[in-house]
Order: C-alpha cells, then sequence, then structure tokens
C-alpha cells in the first residue's frame, strides 16, 4: 500500500480533500450557528426596543388621561384611544413572538392591567359626566332658593343662606364627609327657619328636596370617584412594575445572546488557528515525502548521467525501497542499461585489435555508437525535464489550490455581506410599503370626505340658485305690498279706520319680505351691506329683543347662559343676517329642548395654525367663534349631514317655523367668508361653532336718524328704467311723492332712446331686465354719448359683480327691492349731491 507514486498520490489528494472538507463543514456550521444566533439577537433587540416603546406610550397616555380629565384639550379623547391601540398592537406582536414563559405571562398579565385600566378610566370619565349634570342641578335648585329667599325680604333667613353658600363653596372645593355633613346641617337650619317664617310651600319644598338629593348624589359619585381613581393608580403602578419586570427579562434575553454571541466567535477563533496548523503541518509532510520519494531520485539519477557523461562508465544509482516504485523501477533500467554498455565496452577492448583492422568499419560504427550515445543523453536529460516539470506544475497546483481556497473564504464572506444588504433592504422596502398603503388608505378615506362635502355644497348651491330666483320674483310681487302702504299711509290722517288695517297689509308684507330675505341668505345673495361689528354686542341686543322674550314666554323650563370674551375681536359683516343668524341658533336650541334645558352662549378668539377638519374644514387664520350649546334632544349620525338643507326638518312644519332656519344660518356664514362645526351626541345635546375671520379694525360712531325733509327733492328729472310695470309705478310714485320729477320706461333700448333726445339728472336702473339689454349695458351705452351721466341701481337680488362693474363706470350706490321712501330717497339724494 502506498509503494506506487500513483497511489502515494491519490493519497495525498485524498488527504487534501478530507481536511478541506473538515474545514467547510466546520466553516458552515459556526456560520449557521453565527447566523442563527444574529436573528435570536434582532430578535432580542426588537422586543427590547418595543417594551422601551411600551413604557413611552403608557407615559403618553398618562398624559392624554389627565388632558381628558380636566378637559383641556379638544381632542385630548381621540388620542386617548388612539395611544390604547397602539399599546393593544404592540403587547399583540410581542404575544406572537418565541419568548420565555416568564415574559409572556407578563405580557399577558399587562395586557388584562390594560384592560381593566381602561374599564376604570371609562368610569371616572362617565361619573365625571354624571357628577357635573348634579352639580347643574344642584347649582339651578340653589340659585332658585337663594332667588326665593332674596325675594321674601325675610332677614333672618339671610345669615343661613350666606352659611349655605359658605358651606357650598367649601363643599365644592373639598368634597369630604365634614363638609357634606356640614352642608345637610346648614340645609336643615334654613329649612327650619322657612318652616317658621311660614315660606315653605310645595315649590320651596321641591327645591330644598331637589337640593338635598342632588347633594347626596354628588357626594356618593365622589367617593364612587376617588374609589376609581386609588384603585386606577394602583393599576397604573402595577403596569409599570410588569412593564419593567418584561424589559429586565428582555435585556437579560439580549445579553445572554450576546455572550453565546460571542463564545461562538472564541470558538470559530480556536478552530481557524488549529486547522491552520494542521494544514501547515500536512503541507509540510507532504513536501517531505515529494522531495524524498521523487526530487532526491531524480536528483541522484541526474548525478549518475552526468558521471556517465564524464567518462565515468561504472557509475551506478542507488534506489533503495520497493521494487513496485516508478522511481526505482527508473533507476534499475537506467543500471541496466549502464551493465548492457559496459559489457559492450568490454566487448569492444576485447576486440580492439579486430576492431584495428577494420578501421574503416570501425569508424562508421563509433560514429554509430556516438549517435546512439548522443541519442541516449538527450533522452536522459528529456526525461529528467519532463520529471523536474512535473514536480514544478504539482508545486503550481498546490499554491493554485491555496490561492482558490482564499478566494472562496472571501467570496462567502463577500455573499454574507450581500444577503445582510438585501435583508436590511427588504425589511427597508417592506416598512415603505406599509407606510405608502397606510397613507392611501388614509387619503381614500379624507377623498370620500371631500366628496361628501363637495356633494353637499353643490346641493346647497343648486337650491340656493333656486331660491334666488324664486326670491327676486317674490321682492317684485312684494314691492307693491310693502311700498304702497308707506304712501298711503302718508296721505291718510291718523285717526282714519284705514291705518290699522293697511298697517296690518305692511306688517304681513314686512315679515313676507323677511321670508324672501331668508330665501336670499340662503342663496348666498343677501349681504349687501357690511359693517365693522362685535359678536358681543349682537348677542346682548337679541337678548333684550321682543323675539327673545317671545322665545322665553313660549319655553318656561328654559335657561340661558353666556359666556362673552370681553376682549373679543371684531368682524366685517352684516348686523341684520348675523343677528337673524344668532336668534335662529338660540331658537333651534330652545325647540331641540322640549322639556327645558340648558342653552349655552359663548364667545372666543382663537388661532387656528393648522386647518381643523370637522363638519367644515376651517383653514389657518385669526377668527371670532360663537357657539351656542344645548342639552337636548341632539343630533342623529343620518340627520347629521342634511340639517343644514332647506325644509329638513324633524320638528312639526308650521309650528316651528318655515324650515329655513339653520339653512339661512348656513348662507351667512358662507357669504361672510367663515365656517361652521357641529359637535353632537344624540341624547346629549349638540354644539354648533361658527368661526368669522376678524379684523383689527375699530367699530364705527352710530349715524344719525335722518327725517323725510333730509331726502326731499327740488323738482329734479329722474328717469327711472324697469321691466316690471309694478315696480315703475311704485318708483315713480315714491319720488314724485319726495318732489321730484319723473319719467318710466320698461327696457334699456327705450332708456338709450330717451336719453338721446333728453337730458335727465338722474337714472334708476333696474339691474335684470328680460328680454334685451340689462342694467349694465344699459348704463355703458349711454355713457359713450352722455358722459359722467349719473345712475343708481336697483335689483330684487343683493350685489353681485354686474353691479360693482356698474359702479366702476360711474353708477352711485346700490338699493335692493322693495323699495321704501328713506332707502330710495337717500340714495337719489346722495347722488345728487356728489
Amino acid at each position: 500500500m502506498f509503494r506506487s507514486i500513483n497511489s502515494k498520490f491519490y493519497a495525498i489528494v485524498g488527504v487534501l480533500v478530507f481536511i478541506i472538507s473538515i474545514g467547510y463543514a466546520s466553516l458552515a456550521y459556526f456560520l449557521s450557528g453565527q447566523s442563527q444566533s444574529a436573528i435570536r439577537t434582532r430578535e432580542a433587540v426588537f422586543i427590547e426596543r418595543e417594551i422601551r416603546s411600551l413604557h413611552d406610550l403608557f407615559y403618553e397616555i398618562r398624559f392624554w388621561e389627565r388632558a381628558v380629565l380636566i378637559q383641556e384639550h379638544p381632542e385630548a379623547e381621540k388620542y386617548f384611544g388612539a395611544v390604547m391601540e397602539q399599546i393593544r398592537n404592540r403587547l399583540m406582536t410581542l404575544q406572537g413572538k418565541s419568548l420565555s414563559k416568564s415574559v409572556l405571562g407578563k405580557l399577558a398579565q399587562v395586557l388584562d392591567d390594560l384592560n381593566r385600566y381602561e374599564e376604570d378610566f371609562n368610569k371616572i370619565i362617565q361619573s365625571k359626566t354624571e357628577q357635573r349634570l348634579h352639580r347643574t342641578r344642584m347649582d339651578t335648585s340653589y340659585r332658585s332658593l337663594a332667588s326665593f329667599v332674596l325675594r321674601s325680604n325675610k332677614p333672618d333667613l339671610l345669615k343661613p343662606l350666606f352659611n349655605l353658600t359658605h358651606f357650598l363653596i367649601g363643599y365644592r372645593i373639598d368634597s369630604r364627609e365634614s363638609e357634606h355633613q356640614a352642608l345637610k346641617l346648614v340645609i336643615d337650619s334654613l329649612e327650619n327657619r322657612m318652616i317658621k317664617a311660614t315660606l315653605l310651600d310645595d315649590r320651596v319644598t321641591g327645591y330644598l328636596k331637589s337640593f338635598k338629593d342632588l347633594l347626596d348624589k354628588d357626594y356618593a359619585l365622589e367617593q364612587e370617584i376617588s374609589s376609581i381613581n386609588d384603585r386606577f393608580d394602583q393599576i397604573s403602578g402595577r403596569l409599570m412594575g410588569l412593564l419593567g419586570d418584561t424589559s429586565e427579562e428582555s435585556e437579560r434575553l439580549l445579553e445572554k445572546e450576546f455572550r453565546e454571541i460571542e463564545q461562538s466567535r472564541d470558538e470559530l477563533n480556536r478552530f481557524f488557528l488549529i486547522t491552520t496548523a494542521i494544514s501547515i503541518v500536512t503541507l509540510l509532510l507532504i513536501l517531505m515525502l515529494i522531495s524524498k520519494k521523487i526530487i532526491n531520485p531524480i536528483r541522484s539519477m541526474a548525478g549518475v548521467m552526468r558521471a556517465v557523461k564524464a567518462g565515468d562508465i561504472r557509475a551506478r544509482s542507488a534506489f533503495p525501497g520497493n521494487r513496485n516504485d516508478e522511481m526505482v523501477q527508473f533507476g534499475m533500467s537506467l543500471n541496466d542499461m549502464l551493465d548492457t554498455l559496459e559489457a559492450n565496452n568490454r566487448e569492444l577492448v576485447t576486440y580492439h585489435n579486430e576492431l584495428e583492422k577494420k578501421v574503416l568499419e570501425l569508424a562508421s560504427r563509433e560514429k554509430e555508437l556516438e549517435k546512439h550515445r548522443t541519442r541516449l543523453e538527450d533522452l536522459v536529460e528529456e526525461r529528467t525535464s519532463e520529471l523536474t516539470k512535473a514536480v514544478t506544475q504539482l508545486q503550481a497546483e498546490i499554491g493554485q489550490r491555496e490561492t482558490v481556497e482564499e478566494e472562496l473564504k472571501k467570496h462567502r464572506e463577500d455573499l454574507e455581506a450581500i444577503i445582510k444588504k438585501r435583508t436590511a433592504d427588504l425589511t427597508k422596502t417592506n416598512q415603505e410599503l406599509e407606510t405608502e398603503i397606510a397613507e392611501r388608505k388614509k387619503a381614500e378615506r379624507e377623498r370620500h370626505r371631500l366628496a361628501s362635502q363637495l356633494q353637499r355644497v353643490e346641493k346647497m348651491e343648486a337650491i340656493g340658485t333656486l331660491a334666488g330666483g324664486v326670491a327676486h320674483d317674490l321682492n317684485n310681487i312684494l314691492s307693491g305690498i310693502v311700498s304702497y302702504p308707506e304712501l298711503l299711509l302718508l296721505d291718510l290722517p291718523k285717526d282714519s279706520p284705514l291705518v290699522k288695517p293697511i298697517l296690518t297689509i305692511q306688517e304681513s308684507g314686512q315679515k313676507a319680505a323677511s321670508i324672501v330675505q331668508d330665501l336670499l341668505t340662503l342663496a348666498r345673495r343677501g349681504v349687501a351691506k357690511t359693517d365693522i361689528m362685535n359678536l358681543n354686542h349682537l348677542i346682548l341686543d337679541y337678548l333684550q329683543s321682543p323675539e327673545y322674550e317671545n322665545l322665553t314666554s313660549l319655553h318656561m323650563d328654559l335657561q340661558v347662559e353666556t359666556d362673552l370674551d370681553p376682549d373679543l375681536l371684531n368682524i366685517i359683516g352684516s348686523p341684520i343676517h348675523l343677528s337673524k343668524t344668532i336668534m335662529n341658533l338660540v331658537s333651534n336650541a330652545a325647540e331641540s329642548m322640549p322639556d327645558g334645558g340648558m342653552i349655552r352662549i359663548c364667545t372666543e378668539n382663537q388661532y387656528i395654525d393648522r386647518p381643523i377638519t370637522g363638519y367644515d374644514d376651517v383653514e389657518e387664520g385669526d377668527y371670532a367663534v360663537l357657539s351656542v350649546s344645548d342639552t337636548g334632544l341632539g343630533i342623529s349620525p343620518e340627520s347629521l349631514p342634511r340639517i343644514f338643507e332647506p325644509f329638513y326638518t324633524k320638528k312639526v312644519m308650521g309650528r316651528s317655523g318655515t324650515g329655513l332656519g339653520l339653512a339661512v344660518v348656513w348662507g351667512a356664514v358662507k357669504d361672510h367668508k367663515g365656517y361652521i362645526d357641529v359637535r353632537s351626541i344624540e341624547g346629549r345635546g349638540s354644539t354648533l361653532a361658527l368661526y368669522f375671520p376678524v379684523t383689527r379694525t375699530g367699530l364705527s360712531t352710530s349715524k344719525t336718524q335722518l327725517s323725510m325733509k333730509d331726502y326731499m327733492g327740488q323738482n329734479e328729472s329722474i328717469l327711472v328704467v324697469d321691466d316690471v310695470k309694478g315696480q315703475r309705478d311704485i318708483a315713480t310714485s315714491i319720488l314724485e311723492k319726495l318732489g321730484y320729477c319723473v319719467t318710466s320706461v320698461s327696457n334699456g333700448e327705450d332708456a338709450i332712446a330717451y336719453i338721446k333726445e333728453n337730458s335727465t339728472d338722474l337714472l334708476v336702473l333696474d339691474m335684470i331686465m328680460e328680454p334685451g339689454i340689462d342694467g349694465l349695458e344699459t348704463y355703458r351705452r349711454i355713457l359713450e354719448f352722455r358722459p359722467g351721466q349719473k345712475a343708481i341701481i336697483a335689483s330684487g337680488f343683493s350685489e353681485t359683480g354686474r353691479v360693482r362693474e356698474a359702479q366702476k363706470l360711474g353708477a352711485g350706490d346700490y338699493i335692493k327691492k322693495p323699495y321704501t321712501i328713506e332707502k330710495i330717497g337717500l340714495a337719489v339724494r346722495s347722488e345728487l349731491m356728489k
């Protein structure tokens, strides 16, 4: 065995293959261990990061919990719910990981405590709401009782009433049992004093009983809230403790993984050191074997060849070893050849004499012998060169294999780096994809919401366009009802029996004109004139108006509170439309509380630093905010998108108004470039907030009331241009009554023809005339041949773009139909005085 070069070569190759296989197998084993350790390490890092995130989220939810309880942020409940959902999602994610039983048990306990935490928090919110309701009712009973005591003019009752007030304030500050008992004693004392004063009737008894019952319920709620708060704090502390224990467990797991990775790295280093040492020793042994079995015999044969070449024909090569060895066989063949050569040489010496005789023949043979000798030497050298080349090639192959091993190792490291990079890229791409999906879902929800808003606005615009056209026709019809009674009253004596019926006709016409004005507001064509005003003044004026007195007489159990910002900024708008808006909001709130309740009117300055998404999208800017809240029936979710539609109501038509109340509010707010936000809980009331852009300009001074003498004419000539005969007759009658010389025509073409032939001091132009040219085109053509012609504009609509264009050309004031003596008289007098 291993006696031939062939077997030795295959043995060497086998040893090298065995060593390389062991190295590769060990390397693969260690790399697999490293990969598993890396996976476990990433898992441990992820768990640690998630648990730390749970810590942060729990602190954040405690912040929103306080914000909800003290009501310092309008969207605190939404943020509280969002953070709670994040905590649940992270806990569910962690429960799906391969964690230890202790960690999973603690996470399950955290989830249970979180559920109890949320339940207790909801109980606190519910109890707080119920407590605020009880305290509001208790305040109502207290104010009713105090009002009764003060009206009784009994001095003996003032001290108990003062004590009641004092102890009630103390109870509100610190709701302890001592304050509760003291307040009950004060109530009993006041009740005894009222019994002695014979002031205790059924109503007062009801006040006292209601106050006592509400006080006991409030104290019970306070005790329940205190108990829940204690349990709440215990759960919070336990949650923090469990999260801390879980965090420590995850840190220990992470440290364990790091230790295992370090240990695996040390073992890998030791393995490579041992493998390298074994490889070096094996290589040295192989080189020694090659030197002994191949190189040394070749050197020996080369020496023999040189000796033979030098003339020592007896030189022989010594080859100890097995005869199956190819090098030994080659040496033996060489010795046999030299032996034969030596025998031939002896024969040549023996036959020297004979050879001398045959010189010519021997010379020829000697030449041949020399030729054969040269050939033999060439063959020996060629064989030696081939053997040397084979050894060199073998050494080169060994070096190439080492180089290939190094390159293979480098490629494997590069492959691992590429795999890690690809894994990171895939993780990042997955996260970006999840983010993009979430953003697309959010965009889709926003698109649906905006589409709904657009559909609502388009519906309101369509209804408004219809209402505007109807209002224009009604204005023409109502002109006779509103304007002629005013003219008739000027000619009738005050004691005439016709005065009262005519006043009734005039009042009915004005009411109908008010409804037409509502239609114009709905059509967003109602704001004809704007002033600098303050919402607080409009609210206070309404609370002193006959409309408010009529409302309170119809709703006896209605309570109205105001919270008006004393520093409220001014706005630019129409006082008439905004006053009606306030009246409609309060009336709508009162009708939503058939059994009575509380209406709260508030104003405040508010800066919106980023858009608010609600019923309307409130853009960034400074706003004066008017909000009207009630404790009524609320608005159902299916009715909420339609509450501003005209004639859409859940109330009885004919008894609760025209059905245009909130539609008028919508139109007025949009005309003032404002926004509406609606918040309602069915069964618990509603809040409507109106956002109006503010102005820094101060309020203007009030105007002096003018008498009819101040706008009487002096026989100036006036041309009335209107396509409706009734409107022409009314305007002509009023202007002639005021002392003007009046001519009227029915269209723009006749007006142009009249002006070409006659001069007139003033034109009264209707803006919309059909068929034919309108007021703007009429005025433009008149100016071409009569520059500087004075004119005023009249229309059943409010101010439009064509009206403003006519005013840019030189027209004066704009007046809105139906005509009144004061409106048309002031406009004509003002323009003639220019």
